[in-house]
């Protein structure tokens, strides 16, 4: 479930391998460096790279499922992090087990039985956290030390992977393109402060850290607030003021007034409206928000981060 991530080191009498680098660039802060590697990706943006300026501090930027498995659709296991670490280590000739890791991005993509952008609608606020939308890819909840992600990971699987890619995925049924999927991570910005202490690579590929994640992951989930009902789903039972009670309802949620008590009031307050009139208007307001089930949202996908959780937690374990 690790995915972007960045990591330093200062090198002291390390010396580093480049047989295995391909320069990109040299600037004020060093030499650029990509992996010489046969990978099959189609989009780029998420090649890692690595930065050796010359005070010596090696750094390692980008996205692990990217660089192992051209994706990051697929869960990528502990198992892979380890080897992948170990990978890095003997390519470079560095050992990067106490490398510190400045930030790094820990969620999971999973399929939605709705249209993304009905999903991402009813995912509306965080407490103490700004948000913002990005385009019609999806949202962001950010303080100082976390940012939250919810995004269309179908959508970056259908222009970002390479055909081949694509192939293989179907092939092994972890990707449907007539399907919906989300992608709900948590970046890290700040780790040491948010943990409490420095974070290294020896910790991301530790078990009971990783729990520490996948904890972190669900309980955010779960404070985002999420409107929706369960509405009519025959037509004529969607008159104008049911689709207006649905409206106030969802606004409801975000604020916490109650609506249909704020119209009752206002119905009061009509001094022009005859008392049968002002009786007949509350019997309609009643009759619309009655019919709307006002239960659980159905776009809350907790049931379904649970699952992928308490799989990556029984692959950890075994």
């Amino acid at each position: 479930m690790i995915d972007g991530i960045c990591i330093s080191k200062y090198l002291k009498d390390e010396k580093v391998s480049y047989s295995s680098l391909e320069h990109i660039s040299s600037g004020i802060y060093g030499n650029r460096y990509k992996l010489k590697t046969s990978s099959n990706a189609k989009y780029t943006g998420n090649t890692p790279v690595i930065t050796i300026p010359t005070r010596n501090k090696l750094t390692f930027k980008g996205s692990l499922p990217y660089l192992f498995n051209d994706n990051n659709l697929v869960p990528f296991s502990l198992l892979e992090v380890k080897e992948a670490f170990k990978d890095l280590s003997i390519r470079l000739g560095i050992d990067l087990s106490r490398a510190v890791v400045n930030n790094f991005e820990f969620g999971v993509a999973i399929e939605i039985p709705f249209p993304f952008q009905e999903f991402i609608y009813h995912h509306v606020g965080l407490s103490n956290m700004d948000s913002s939308s990005y385009q019609s890819k999806g949202k962001y909840f950010q303080d100082k030390t976390r940012r939250i992600k919810i995004y269309d990971a179908g959508r970056n699987a259908k222009y970002k992977l390479s055909l081949p890619v694509k192939q293989l995925l179907q092939k092994n049924k972890h990707y449907n393109k007539q399907g919906n999927y989300v992608k709900f991570e948590i970046q890290y910005k700040n780790p040491a402060k948010y943990f409490g202490r420095i974070i290294t690579v020896s910790d991301i590929t530790d078990d009971a850290f990783l729990s520490i994640c996948v904890q972190d992951l669900f309980n955010t989930y779960s404070n985002i607030t999420k409107t929706g009902f369960k509405v009519p789903i025959d037509a004529k039972e969607l008159t104008t003021p049911t689709i207006l009670a649905i409206v106030l309802k969802e606004i409801e949620q975000s604020t916490g007034e109650d609506v249909e008590n704020l119209v009752k009031q206002r119905i009061k307050m009509l001094t022009s409206l005859k008392a049968w009139q002002k009786y007949d208007r509350r019997k309609s307001i009643r009759k619309a928000f009655a019919g709307i089930n006002n239960y659980h949202s159905p776009y809350d996908i907790s049931n379904l981060l649970q699952k992928a959780a308490n799989k990556f937690l029984y692959d950890v374990a075994n």
